[in-house]
């Protein structure tokens, strides 16, 4: 069997090579464009016959072989199928050491019961929080956080309630500021991030800078003091 015949095969058994990982992918690549070495046609034809005998679509390719990462065409990790990171790497043995690290931070992240997503498995401060911090719902929402005469206001991203009404003639807005001003916590909606930014600094308030640790977030959300009981009902849309 020639190996134009062995990579015609493979493409068809995977979805014209949409099934196959970025590294078998590159390997049928290779194979069209030049010779392989011994090496690689041995690899090709292991891979060949675990396509045709329906094995590959059969179990789950970890990306550099950590189990529930993995990664498609475009460079998108993910971890349990949830898009986590995004690589473009060009030194496969850097790769593997993030790899391992973005792993066991998603871990680390389940045992302290947070969700795995784009946001928490790059967060400093979600990696940093201990279990039983009261704030787990504003660290996964923030946004920016303003000061102005030693108030602090927090931006946050919110979810719409599960039992909204599907259609209601009153909008709902994605994203909110809050403040407490003499023990009264004022909220307000807004369309977008972007337009509270800009709400808030127009109204002469001065952005606190990116946070990046949770000591930092957590010390801003404590004078913003707004109860951590009540701003989760707020992003939770209520």
């Amino acid at each position: 069997m020639t190996i134009t015949t062995v990579v015609t095969e493979i493409l068809a058994g995977t979805n014209d090579g949409n099934g196959l990982t970025p590294l078998h992918l590159a390997l049928t690549q290779l194979a069209i464009n030049g010779p392989l070495s011994e090496e690689g046609e041995c690899a090709l034809y292991a891979l060949h016959q675990e396509v045709i005998s329906g094995e590959y679509a059969g179990h789950p390719h970890w990306f550099h072989g950590i189990t529930h990462l993995t990664q498609d065409h475009e460079g998108y990790v993910y971890w349990r199928g949830k898009h986590v990171e995004h690589y473009s790497y060009h030194d496969d043995a850097a790769e593997k050491i993030a790899a391992l690290q973005l792993a066991a931070d998603c871990l680390a992240l389940e045992a302290k019961n947070f969700p795995v997503n784009g946001r928490t498995a790059i967060s400093d401060a979600c990696r940093e929080a201990p279990a039983d911090t009261p704030w787990k719902k504003a660290i996964q929402t923030y946004y920016s956080f303003f000061e102005q005469e030693g108030v602090v206001t927090g931006i946050f991203y919110r979810k719409q309630p599960a039992d909204a009404l599907p259609v209601s003639s009153v909008p709902f807005n994605p994203v909110i500021s809050l403040v407490s001003v003499n023990g009264n916590v004022e909220i307000t909606e807004h369309e977008g991030a972007y337009e509270a930014f800009h709400a808030l600094q127009n109204k002469g308030m001065a952005s606190m800078g990116c946070l990046v640790t949770y000591a930092e977030l957590e010390a801003r959300l404590t004078r913003m003091a707004v109860p951590a009981d009540v701003l989760d009902l707020a992003l939770e849309g209520y």
